[in-house]
């Protein structure tokens, strides 16, 4: 087993305080994590538009419910770079729903995260 580094431990924390920030529907704490930089996509790359940071808030400030699980003994990291397989049941206001089994990239830059990347598994 190849131990973590200091930095690669507190991405790890940085990523669990996102996801339970969100979970609780802190949306202001969540926003934190995020640099000014910051971007979000989903499924197939190159076929889904990408999230900026002020997109990616309104999308969270439409969910009404969000349950974001952390699959158990799938946390990786290495440098920057944080991996984790997710399932996600997140509904929102007009009666849609975000719900699936997902495998996350996300890249950090001083303790923010600057890519937040999901394939949907």
């Amino acid at each position: 087993m190849i131990s973590l580094t200091a930095e690669e431990t507190a991405n790890i924390a940085t990523i669990d305080a996102f996801i339970a920030a969100w979970n609780a529907k802190d949306n202001a704490k969540a926003i934190a994590y995020l640099a000014d930089d910051f971007r979000f996509t989903f499924g197939k790359i190159g076929r889904t538009p990408d999230f900026s940071q002020p997109d990616f808030a309104v999308m969270m400030d439409r969910a009404t419910s969000v349950d974001m699980t952390v699959t158990p003994g799938t946390t990786w990291a290495r440098g920057p770079v944080v991996s984790h397989e997710r399932v996600d049941d997140i509904q929102f206001r007009d009666g849609t729903k975000a719900e699936g089994k997902f495998i996350a990239i996300f890249t950090l830059r001083d303790g923010r995260i600057v890519d937040f990347i999901d394939f949907e598994s």
